[in-house]
């Protein structure tokens, strides 16, 4: 009610509430979670009752259900649900889904013959077998009494301090909303510990201003860049695709942000170096190593920079020039950033050089995990750990199997590390074991695995259960790869968005539609929340299967939950309605493109060149019919290819030819398809001399005849 903004709990649905139950308990693990049954879920009969609370508790993740009320079929319920094995709360005084009979939201109790009716109530729910009763706008002697009468506890809502416990609704608590809370105005019975809704209403307003006025998000709050070389292959790959203006935005961006963010990152670096230097100079040199600690915090800051591993060594040869010794934890830091950069040999420097005495199974551990597949350096490192005292751990030998490119040797690595007292594989050890067999194709030694660690006493987890359905889908495996989900749902080893987004994808990759369908709605029943990609490569696969009915129900599910389409989810919507003949459809998706801000491309356009040409006969028509701009949205081969096969079978083959040459002139490849069309057309109409010098082009073009 709050939370949805009504005036009353009269409008909330079971499935509304289901979805507040799973969220609770997904985040609180230890209390006692009450699910409280929506009006219109139980008062038809005791085997609705009893089938909605099983439902909250099997669906919601509730342990008891609480309803309202006392009459006579309230109490039929609630002993109902007792007896079919569920704990229930019950709820008198003031029944917010009774508003209607009580005239409002009013205290209950207020004379004798309401107050007796209150304690009759509670006595009877007590019998029907509630273990708690909850007493809301109660006078306080009446749920006082109420409270010595039971023999089960009383929760208080608004009926003073003498029951057994309390409870406010949170929003209320914390002041975090204006009215409408349960009434017109706050209840008189709350006391607002806070005043949430000030702080919220001020964070919004600044948010709100520094987005108008352009400080946000400011260089401190866009901290993800990418490599200089890679930037300069996304602006060329830009190019190459004829985005010109978007890769000069995109150039302009980055010069941007490189010249908002370096100032503001490298003065501060360059103060605290400076800072330390001075500290260095006026420290007596017996005494710098008190500067480690210290000289710690820039060494972090750099490494959690993208692009860090040229001050990091900056840093490190400061740390050598002043004197002052690294920390264990400094090092490692430097190592795993150095490792992280790809700089392998300059990890090698400060690990030398820390002293033995020092160099624990962390460090070293940090040490293995930046060799990148130097697996040979790594069995030297755990021969080195031996030879010093450090016992390896159990994420060594993660690290090891992780990076070995032979599986075998992982599973001899794990017979070692079952051989070393203290030490046995884990489910990470199992997991990386697992995953390697099955990117190298040896499934049925990955499925051996699992059924190992459930025989060795190792749970496996929700990672392993994708890195084995994952494993199967990529190899063929899919139905396999199914029934082995739904074996582990029986086995309470549950999927999560993951597992259902590859099954998913899958499916609808081998055009088993109605199977991905089913798996959507699974997903969606369980609590799993779908990406925008497993919406959009659903919407892709039914219109692919012409259910463009279904599509268009998956496409508004994806608006409601707050997901936008993209470019190739329109294109596909665009296609299937375009080969159902539903041109208006169609037409309706290019128009919510461009209202959307997502530009029509020449694929987008293709499918209505293609429904018109094959309707009509006539280019003119479909190209002004479209709206096409041809110069804003270049055609491609295909578009090219749908007007020339057009133009053939309508016996123009001169401007069959014009375009032909067109697309030559603009950059345009021919394909065989095109000339395949062009040679139709030319031997229809007897042109054969034409036919074969246009053959001659075909080679000359690198176009190979098929």
């Amino acid at each position: 009610m709050v939370v949805h903004g009504h005036d009353t709990t009269l409008l909330i649905s079971l499935e509304e509430m289901l979805v507040h139950c799973r969220a609770v308990a997904r985040g609180a693990k230890r209390p006692l979670l009450v699910g409280d049954l929506p009006f219109g879920t139980y008062e038809t009969s005791t085997s609705q009752a009893v089938d909605t609370a099983v439902k909250v508790l099997r669906e919601g993740g509730m342990d008891a259900i609480k309803l309202e009320g006392g009459s006579p079929s309230r109490i039929t319920a609630a002993k109902a649900i007792v007896e079919a094995g569920i704990a229930v709360i019950g709820h008198v005084g003031l029944t917010p889904q009774a508003i209607s009979v009580l005239g409002g939201f009013r205290p209950q109790g207020k004379n004798v013959s309401s107050a007796i009716k209150v304690i009759e109530t509670a006595m009877a729910l007590q019998e029907a077998g509630c273990f708690s009763v909850v007493l809301e706008c109660v006078l306080a002697p009446v749920a006082a009494a109420a409270t010595s009468a039971l023999r089960i506890p009383t929760i208080g809502i608004g009926a003073g301090p003498f029951c057994s416990g309390q409870v406010l609704v949170y929003h209320d608590l914390l002041g975090m909303l204006q009215h409408p809370h349960h009434a017109k105005v706050t209840p008189k019975f709350c006391k607002q510990y806070a005043c949430v809704r000030d702080v919220i209403k001020k964070a919004l307003s600044e948010y709100k201003e520094e987005v108008n006025n352009g400080s946000f998000p400011g260089p401190s709050h866009t901290p993800y860049k990418m490599n200089p070389d890679d930037v300069n292959g996304f602006f060329k790959e830009l190019e190459k695709l004829g985005l010109n203006k978007a890769a000069s935005v995109a150039t302009a961006a980055a010069e941007k942000m490189n010249t908002a963010q370096r100032p503001d990152t490298e003065a501060s670096q360059n103060l605290a170096l400076n800072f330390f230097k001075h500290l260095q100079q006026n420290t007596p040199s017996q005494h710098t190593r008190f500067l480690s600690h210290p000289f710690q915090a820039p060494v972090e800051q750099v490494n959690r920079e993208l692009d860090g591993g040229s001050r990091s060594s900056e840093l490190y040869q400061a740390s050598k020039e002043w004197g002052i010794p690294l920390t264990v934890n400094a090092a490692a830091i430097l190592i795993r950033g150095f490792g992280r950069h790809k700089m392998v040999d300059e990890s090698v420097i400060p690990f030398k050089e820390l002293d033995p005495s020092v160099k624990n199974t962390h460090v070293r551990n940090v040490f293995m995990d930046g060799r990148n597949g130097d697996v040979k350096r790594m069995h030297t490192l755990v021969a080195d750990m031996k030879e010093n005292g450090s016992r390896p751990s159990a994420v060594t030998f993660v690290i090891l199997i992780n990076q070995l490119w032979r599986q075998e040797e992982g599973l001899h690595l794990m017979d070692r590390m079952r051989s070393m007292k203290g030490l046995a594989p884990n489910v990470f050890t199992y997991n990386c074991l697992i995953d390697g067999f099955c990117n190298c194709v040896d499934i049925e030694i990955g499925k051996e695995l699992f059924d190992q660690m459930n025989e060795v006493g190792v749970s496996p987890n929700v990672i392993t259960l994708n890195i084995l359905v994952d494993g199967m889908c990529r190899h063929g495996r899919i139905n396999g790869a199914l029934n082995f989900f739904s074996g582990m749902q029986g086995n309470r080893l549950k999927g999560n968005a993951v597992t259902y987004t590859t099954l998913i994808t899958a499916y609808c990759d081998i055009d088993h539609i109605v199977k991905a369908v089913d798996l959507f709605d699974q997903m969606l029943a369980s609590g799993c929340s779908p990406d925008a990609s497993v919406y959009h490569r659903l919407i892709s696969g039914l219109c692919k299967a012409g259910r463009m009915d279904a599509a268009s129900n998956v496409l508004s599910k994806l608006k409601k939950v707050g997901f936008r389409p993209d470019i190739v989810c329109y294109n596909s919507l665009v296609r299937g309605f375009c080969k159902k003949n539903m041109v208006d459809k169609a037409y309706d998706i290019i128009k919510e493109m461009e209202e959307a801000g997502v530009k029509p491309n020449s694929v987008s356009y293709n499918s209505l060149i293609a429904l018109f040409l094959s309707k009509m006969g006539y280019f003119g028509l479909a190209r002004g019919s479209t709206g096409m701009d041809i110069n804003a949205d270049p055609p491609n081969t295909i578009t090219y290819n749908i007007r020339i096969e057009s133009l053939c079978n309508n016996n123009d083959i001169n401007g069959a030819l014009f375009l032909v040459d067109d697309m030559k002139a603009k950059g345009v490849k021919p394909y065989s398809d095109t000339y395949n069309a062009m040679f139709k057309g030319l031997k229809g109409n007897n042109l054969l001399e034409d036919a074969f010098r246009l053959m001659d082009a075909m080679i000359e073009h690198a176009c190979k005849p098929d």
